[in-house]
């Protein structure tokens, strides 16, 4: 996978509930381009917010920056390695 993508290649989905922010690839299968493994979207302001980026990097420094205490890459679509 290469560092830059066409638009929305990466999405941050973050969790008020579950205190945890996790950034997927948009063909991840927990991912969905945004809309989650139920295919429906999360609503800024709610609970669980899905953020897109164009690179991994611009990703990776808003999932760093961002409260939760868990900030992980999926485990499924980015794996370490």
């Amino acid at each position: 996978m290469t560092e830059s993508s066409p638009a929305n290649a990466f999405w941050v989905h973050a969790s008020r509930a579950a205190k945890r922010a996790t950034l997927h690839h948009r063909d991840c299968i927990y991912c969905n381009s945004g809309t989650g493994m139920k295919r429906r979207p999360a609503f800024a302001g709610g609970e669980a917010v899905w953020s897109s980026f164009r690179t991994i990097i611009d990703a990776q420094t808003f999932l760093l920056g961002l409260p939760q205490l868990d900030k992980v890459n999926c485990k499924v679509c980015l794996p370490a390695g």
